[in-house]
């Protein structure tokens, strides 16, 4: 569990007026640690764990989510423009010759090396400035850059009908995005380019379903209480999550929440969690003060 992102609500900084308020009613102490664990995941004004925990909303980790696959998949029909517009002779024709399956000319192998195909140019280096404080003026090296004009052209691995999902995840880093703007796959099929995108995009909302699952695991009421986003509420079965939970003594009553998606210690900030934490247990003293008060008006 070293990669869980945990969310303990506890009465442990409210022993010193909590016997009094157990004695007159240690149901109501119980309800409001859940209460404010419920509201703790999410609450009216759509705080709490859930707007923590990446992405933003929908739109974001769509968005996010389609720009990593095309920063390792580029489709035939993409490439075919670039060739198209490169202004480079042949090139167009080599390439239709080399992809056509059955074809006599037909080669995978070949139509890597013609899109990989780098070329030496002179680039000029601006000004700048070295760590030690040297200036160093402007000059021209000589690098090589794609044949056809393309950057993200030169690392292409692989040629295959549908994108290769274990190529999708040795590009991804700890947080499960992909940095660098080269692509590793010429994929085939538009089609099955199109149904990878689409069965990606609906996995967005798996790290907030997270803490739907620890919710569900607690026992207590069903993740439909919570009021989860559509999003989230679709990968409740994706999700990753613990909860643990106790009432049995007054004085030691918890309810533990934790995020045990993998890379949730690297997308969700303990220091964030920590501060809701704070927040409710405040909300917890200001409301059992405000029954305390009541019952004392009342007796």
């Amino acid at each position: 569990m070293a990669a869980a992102v945990s969310a303990d609500i506890t009465l442990d900084e409210l022993r010193k007026f909590v016997p009094k308020f157990v004695n007159a009613t240690t149901k109501e102490v119980g309800q409001e640690l859940i209460r404010q664990a419920k509201l703790l995941v999410r609450d009216s004004g759509d705080n709490g764990l859930l707007s923590i925990t990446p992405p933003k909303d929908e739109g974001q980790g769509v968005g996010a989510v389609t720009r990593d696959i095309n920063r390792v998949f580029v489709s035939v029909a993409v490439i075919r423009k670039i060739l198209a517009d490169s202004g480079v002779r042949g090139v167009s024709v080599a390439f239709s010759r080399y992809m056509k399956q059955g074809g006599p000319n037909y080669s995978e192998a070949r139509a890597l090396d013609l899109l990989n195909n780098q070329t030496p140019t002179l680039v000029e280096v601006r000004p700048y400035t070295t760590k030690k404080g040297k200036r160093v003026n402007s000059y021209t090296q000589t690098r090589k850059v794609s044949a056809v004009g393309e950057p993200k052209l030169g690392n292409l691995q692989y040629v295959g009908q549908e994108p290769n999902r274990n190529l999708h995840k040795s590009r991804q880093n700890s947080q499960g995005r992909v940095n660098q703007a080269h692509w590793s796959q010429l994929v085939v099929s538009k089609g099955k380019m199109n149904s990878y995108t689409t069965k990606m995009t609906k996995r967005v909302g798996t790290l907030k379903a997270g803490w739907g699952a620890a919710w569900k695991d607690l026992g207590l009421v069903g993740a439909g209480a919570l009021n989860l986003p559509e999003f989230v509420s679709n990968n409740l079965t994706r999700g990753s999550g613990k909860g643990r939970r106790s009432f049995g003594n007054p004085l030691n009553m918890y309810i533990e929440m934790a995020n045990t998606a993998k890379n949730a210690s690297d997308k969700i900030r303990q220091g964030r969690v920590n501060w809701l934490l704070e927040f409710r247990q405040k909300q917890i003293e200001r409301e059992m003060n405000n029954r305390l008060g009541k019952l004392a008006k009342a007796a």
